[in-house]
Formats: structure tokens, C-alpha cells, sequence
């Protein structure tokens, strides 16, 4: 977890223990044992978590925009691309339709990717594949790679594993060194 989702969980865990702590039951009636601004206290507690929260995500769809810009422009390898994306938000599963979708799966939310075109598209999404295997490898059935006609993880054809291997093959140093991929 980022250092925001960390405060916003404290902030959302000391509000609620803070509301908790100051109800009491007193027979017929709920009461405040505290005086009712610490309610308000509480309150901006809650609501300050719950924003750090949704911040924290929305900035982490910029920073994997941002890393797609970079790649590319050819600023950095498909390798160094799935290593960012995967330190923004550890991938968990990934769905790739050539020219359809490309989208990847954290840890609460969805990225979509722009590159869903060209052989790019096809590395970058290999590459997440992996990588989304490597980090949850319970979940491999659930990752979806159509790249086209014979090329689907869905029916794992010889095609497909070809092309895996041909990928792994073209980044080995960098996928052993990088994201520990052999």
C-alpha cells in the first residue's frame, strides 16, 4: 500500500473508532458519552480517509498514463513499462483483445490502456501476462490474451505459447534481471 492509502485507512479506522467508543446505551435511549464535537471530529476523520483513498486511486490511473506515454514514445522498454505499472498497482490480471480492449487489474480497480493496436500492444500485454501469472498464479485462467486467430490464451494453442516463449526469449536478461522472470 502507498503512503496515502495507509493514512486514509488510519483516518477511516479512527473515525469509526472514535464514533464507537462515543455511543452508549443507556436503556430506552442511544447517548454520547463525548461531547457531540467529537462526533464532528470523527466525521472529518472519515470523510479525509475516504478521499486520501479515491485520490490515491485516480493518481494511480495518471501514473500508468503516463508510463504507457513513455513507452510509447520510446522513452523506456516494454519490460521497464510492465515493472512501473506493476510498482503502481501490482497487476493481478490482465484481458487483451487486439484492437478491442487492453485492460489491466489491480489490486480494487481496472486500468485501460490505450494500446490495444500493433505489435506494441501484443509485447506490452505478453509481458503483463506474465507478470500477472508471477504475482497470482491461482488466477492464470482468468487473464484473457486474443491476440488473433489461433493466438488466445483462452484455447493455450501452440500459437500462443510460441509467441510467449518467443517473448521471453527477446527479453530474457531483462525479465530475469527486472521482474524476476525466468
Amino acid at each position: 500500500m502507498k503512503k496515502q492509502k495507509i493514512l486514509g485507512v488510519i483516518f477511516l479506522s479512527v473515525s469509526i473508532l472514535t464514533f464507537i467508543i462515543n455511543i452508549s446505551i443507556t436503556g430506552a435511549v442511544i447517548g454520547a458519552t463525548f461531547p457531540i464535537s467529537l462526533n464532528l471530529i470523527a466525521l472529518v476523520f472519515f470523510i479525509g480517509g475516504l478521499i486520501l483513498i479515491l485520490y490515491d486511486s485516480r493518481n494511480n490511473r495518471e501514473k500508468i498514463q503516463e508510463i504507457i506515454e513513455q513507452y510509447k514514445t520510446g522513452n523506456i522498454s516494454p519490460v521497464e513499462t510492465v515493472k512501473e505499472i506493476n510498482e503502481v498497482s501490482e497487476i493481478q490480471q490482465i484481458k487483451f483483445k487486439t484492437g478491442l480492449q487492453h485492460s489491466i487489474y489491480g489490486e480494487r480497480d481496472s486500468y485501460p490502456i490505450p494500446l490495444k493496436n500493433g505489435k506494441k500492444a501484443e509485447e506490452l500485454a505478453i509481458l503483463e501476462y506474465l507478470v500477472a501469472i508471477r504475482n497470482h498464479p491461482e488466477q492464470r485462467k482468468e487473464n484473457e490474451l486474443h491476440i488473433g486467430k489461433g493466438l488466445s490464451t483462452k484455447h493455450y494453442s501452440e500459437g500462443i505459447k510460441k509467441m510467449i516463449e518467443s517473448i521471453k526469449g527477446k527479453y530474457a536478461k531483462d525479465l530475469q534481471a527486472k521482474l524476476g522472470i525466468a
